[in-house]
């Protein structure tokens, strides 16, 4: 299987995932990843790779976001949120991720495979930028949506934890 593994470089990302990933890196404050001082060492980025593509395929995807305490657990606060809100408190990605749920209670997502992108960042070797594509398929009474979509993330992750420091993505097909 080809695997798209950029080491040391974002070209080819989107403008917007360019745009939130230069953003964060001007945004972060001495001290702020103080929590990586006893993470291990940068791990290898085709490790990074599989680790990230379980995340999305196990976690992300799977979801899990119908939980306030997992969505807690792997979304920093504040974060970059969709259609370019920046510092979201993450008690409004949780309002906004739960309301969702209420909205669409049946969903069904799918990673489309090798669609899968991470990107480590050229200025913090525990940054990453993630893209990936993915069909939908969500459901409730009277109404039914399915297509195609693209998401992107900004991902910090030490050990075995992944942190998600900005989230956006856009819906690229409807079937």
């Amino acid at each position: 299987m080809m695997r798209r593994l950029y080491l040391d470089s974002f070209k080819g990302l989107g403008k917007a995932l360019s745009v939130l990933v230069s953003l964060f890196f001007l945004s972060i404050a001495p001290g702020q990843l103080a929590a990586r001082d006893n993470a291990d060492a940068p791990r290898p980025l085709a490790q990074v790779y599989e680790i990230i593509e379980d995340f999305v395929r196990e976690d992300y995807l799977s979801n899990w976001f119908a939980s306030p305490r997992l969505i807690r657990r792997h979304f920093a606060d504040p974060l970059d949120y969709y259609w370019g809100k920046k510092d979201v408190p993450l008690s409004d990605v949780v309002r906004d991720k739960m309301a969702y749920v209420t909205r669409w209670p049946q969903r069904y997502f799918r990673l489309i495979s090798q669609s899968l992108e991470v990107t480590r960042s050229p200025d913090d070797p525990y940054i990453y930028a993630v893209r990936f594509e993915y069909e939908f398929e969500t459901k409730r009474k009277g109404a039914q949506k399915a297509g195609l979509g693209e998401t992107s993330l900004l991902v910090e992750l030490f050990d075995r934890r992944i942190m998600i420091r900005g989230e956006g993505g856009k819906v690229l097909e409807r079937y």
